[in-house]
């Protein structure tokens, strides 16, 4: 009996960490750290699996380079499946889908050849800022009157910010909040939004690396 209490008593010196503000229970699958780092665990981090993706409330910023007549082509992909109604280049003034010409005709899109539009731009398409190529079957947009061949930040408007999240060697994950780069006000994981404020803030998980290679997780006395 003497050995089997040392032994369990050998176990639970592996779970304490530092201390830690006091819960009743376990915390939610999705809480804050003092710091403002947050953590997933529980069914929420086993239903997210091995790779996912996480969104935010932040506006989609991508580079793009303009073409050889200052156009911005922007289109769906199977990394970008929405673009979204609303877009500015640069720090230009938005622009949006309702607003540019639609071109359905083969015939009319304007081509890029040698450095300038055949046929040339419409007076139209010009005081619009683009055209929309809806003769395929995904449409593609078109944002002229840029410089030819600079790169431009472009700004999504109402397409939110994702974030690949893939779980720690411990299986839960870690999104951490620095100086540089915080993170946002709210956040959409699996199909659950977050306002990270309102998150239970309580003591973190740990994941060591053993000296077998093998990896440990730790967990707060106050769970």
């Amino acid at each position: 009996m003497k050995k089997l209490l040392l032994l369990l008593a050998g176990l639970t010196v592996l779970a304490p960490l530092f201390p830690s503000p006091a819960l009743s229970a376990t915390p939610p699958d999705v809480f804050k750290d003092s710091d403002g780092n947050v953590f997933i665990h529980g069914t929420t981090a086993t239903a997210l699996g091995s790779s996912s993706r996480y969104s935010t409330s932040e506006d989609l910023v991508r580079t793009v380079r303009a073409g050889y007549c200052g156009e911005v082509r922007l289109s769906t992909s199977t990394t970008l499946p929405s673009i979204g109604d609303t877009w500015r280049v640069g720090t230009g003034a938005s622009k949006l889908r309702s607003s540019l010409v639609s071109i359905t005709t083969t015939a009319d899109l304007p081509r890029c050849r040698g450095n300038a539009f055949t046929p040339a731009l419409s007076a139209a398409i010009s005081a619009a800022g683009g055209y929309i190529d809806n003769t395929t079957a995904v449409p593609r947009v078109y944002l002229t009157g840029n410089s030819p061949g600079v790169s431009y930040s472009v700004t999504f408007s109402d397409v939110d910010t994702s974030v690949a999240l893939r779980p720690n060697q411990c299986n839960f994950f870690r999104l951490s909040n620095t100086t540089s780069n915080p993170l946002p006000a709210s956040l959409t994981i699996g199909s659950t939004g977050y306002t990270v404020a309102s998150l239970t803030t309580a003591a973190p998980p740990l994941c060591q690396r053993q000296d077998n290679g093998s990896y440990l997780r730790y967990i707060p006395t106050t769970w």
